[in-house]
């Protein structure tokens, strides 16, 4: 067990030393205003005109500079603009919806349903994690309405 444990740390050192050689994101790249970089490494790993893409990522990192002011706790609760009044609905529902998840007691079904489940009367441990992984990507698939729909204009 220990050289299993072992390997793996020597695994995440080679990960953590390596990863400084990946190139920066063309993204994060275009918002420091190192254009040429970004245009780069896009031409490194896309075989097609890159300048459409590249047009694209300038447009989204302008509009986040714009509305950046915005993406903040005291403009949620006191916006000045359309944009903050949308954020400010969006984290009130995502507070409400969290402190119902608690009260309705989901988070403890989640994390601790195989126990939940033995101390039902469930001993095999077969079935219990059968109920348990059910139960899980039943939650997943209960929220693909939401996932579908949310932030679509309609």
């Amino acid at each position: 067990m220990a050289d299993a444990a072992g390997a793996a740390n020597c695994l995440y050192l080679l990960i953590g030393i390596r990863i400084n050689l990946f190139p920066e994101s063309p993204r994060w790249l275009m918002k420091m205003g190192r254009e040429q970089e970004a245009r780069n490494v896009l031409q490194a790993t896309r075989e097609h005109d890159v300048e459409y893409e590249l047009k694209g990522i300038k447009k989204v990192v302008k509009y986040e500079s714009e509305t950046s002011g915005a993406n903040h706790y005291a403009a949620m609760l006191f916006p000045k603009d359309t944009y903050s009044r949308q954020l400010r609905w969006r984290a009130f529902l995502d507070f409400w919806l969290q402190i119902m998840q608690e009260l309705v007691g989901i988070g403890f079904i989640t994390v601790y349903g195989i126990d939940l489940f033995q101390d039902a009367g469930f001993l095999a441990l077969q079935p219990v994690n059968f109920l348990a992984g059910f139960n899980n990507i039943s939650y997943m698939f209960s929220v693909i309405f939401a996932v579908i729909t949310l932030d679509r204009q309609i």
